[in-house]
């Protein structure tokens, strides 16, 4: 009876001992899935604070707020595109200023260089808002300056719009960047929605191949005009 209670005991033991290693080994993948996504991906954007349309004034862009979701569920590197000249507060001459610029084919210049290196990165995200119906033209800059550097990554596009959908930006990543990877399921939000749409974000992210982490902070809401810090 003694001998058969140890054996008992011992193959309680041998299965506990058995969740305890799978346990360990599914925690080791799932870092490893957070490490490998941390350590491959890049978010890169173009945002524009101020007053927009629908929206009213923000001091976070709304492409701005997707692209600090996307870095908060993945855990990725984030790179904000800056213009040399910045865009007006004001949303119609910011329009006017950015119909001129397509009208005259400008590349506007960008005032803060990438500062990674691509090669360490499989992955990159790449999103701005659409403007009457084009991204602005600071995007082309961003394609043609590294364009060489972006040959053979995964790019997965997201923006926001105001009804226009973000087909042209699809468009122009195909276009101006030659031997990428263009994941066809882009993600397009509205700018004046953009604000409760973490779980848009998450559910697209699964989709796509990744594995959220945490919830990210909520936006500040907009209409509210704060200290810029």
């Amino acid at each position: 009876m003694c001998k058969l209670r140890i054996r008992r005991s011992a193959l309680r033991m041998g299965r506990v001992m058995v969740k305890g290693v799978l346990t360990v080994v599914a925690l080791l993948w799932a870092v490893g899935i957070a490490q490998a996504q941390n350590d491959s991906t890049l978010i890169v954007y173009f945002s524009r604070a101020g007053y927009n349309y629908s929206v009213g004034w923000t001091d976070e862009g709304n492409t701005a707020v997707m692209g600090r979701y996307i870095k908060e569920f993945t855990g990725g590197r984030i790179f904000e595109i800056i213009p040399k000249v910045p865009y007006p507060a004001d949303y119609e001459a910011a329009m006017t200023v950015s119909n001129k610029e397509c009208e005259a084919d400008a590349r506007p210049e960008i005032k803060n260089p990438l500062n990674v290196d691509l090669k360490h990165y499989s992955t990159v995200f790449i999103g701005s808002g659409v403007w009457a119906g084009q991204p602005p033209m600071i995007m082309r800059t961003f394609y043609e300056t590294y364009r060489e550097q972006l040959r053979g990554k995964r790019i997965i596009p997201f923006g926001t719009h105001e009804g226009s959908g973000i087909a042209t930006l699809v468009t122009n990543i195909r276009k101006y960047l030659k031997d990428v990877k263009v994941e066809s399921n882009a993600l397009g939000l509205y700018g004046h929605e953009v604000r409760s749409s973490q779980n848009a974000v998450s559910d697209w992210l699964r989709k796509i191949g990744f594995t959220p982490k945490a919830r990210p902070q909520r936006a500040v809401p907009f209409g509210r005009r704060t200290a810029v810090p």
